[in-house]
């Protein structure tokens, strides 16, 4: 969720006032994941055709 936040331009400090945490810090940490990386390792959901 933080993640599609920050790629909606919302900002770390709202985003961590959705999510409560004390210090940006640690809302840097939750939008930190490489999305195109994981589509890369991320194996198929099963059931479901690629």
């Amino acid at each position: 969720m933080a993640t599609r936040m920050l790629q909606n331009d919302v900002s770390l400090k709202q985003i961590a006032d959705v999510l409560q945490h004390r210090s940006i810090d640690t809302t840097q940490i939750y939008t930190k994941i490489n999305l195109p990386e994981l589509r890369h390792v991320a194996m198929p959901w099963p059931g479901r055709r690629s």
